[in-house]
């Protein structure tokens, strides 16, 4: 299985271990799931980690990136410029980046720009999902 981590994915695991992105991390490290970002996602999680002024949640992410070690791809200009026309471009990168790996999912807590009718058929066959939605897949247990 493979699984595309967006950023607010990483983010919210760092911060709350014990939530469903927390879990997500964990199940997929421990089932030996692919998971799979963008060197963007991972920029991305530290920046506004490091924002936040919370180091704990820092070496939390860290520790999260060891465990789950997850495979980087980086889309090119043309395959980012076909997701421009279906998502903000500064999501762009990351929907490219799920479709050109193979992702059976991307994992995102982003409701208002990748859970759209528009993005969910750009992205097939990777489905959209919240972590919470994964955690209670079949194909995830």
């Amino acid at each position: 299985m493979k699984v595309f981590l967006d950023s607010s994915v990483w983010f919210a695991a760092a911060f709350s271990p014990g939530g469903g992105s927390g879990e997500v991390v964990r199940r997929s490290a421990a089932r030996k799931a692919t998971i799979v970002a963008t060197k963007q996602v991972i920029a991305e999680t530290v920046r506004n980690l490091q924002a936040k002024g919370n180091p704990v949640a820092l070496e939390r992410f860290f520790e999260f990136y060891a465990q789950a070690r997850p495979t980087v791809v980086e889309p090119n200009p043309t395959q980012t410029k076909e997701a421009v026309a279906v998502i903000n471009p500064k999501d762009a990168p990351i929907l490219a980046g799920a479709k050109i790996s193979n992702c059976q999912f991307l994992v995102t807590l982003d409701r208002r720009h990748f859970f759209t009718d528009e993005v969910a058929q750009f992205a097939q066959p990777t489905e959209i999902i919240l972590p919470g939605e994964l955690l209670k897949s079949i194909s995830f247990l």
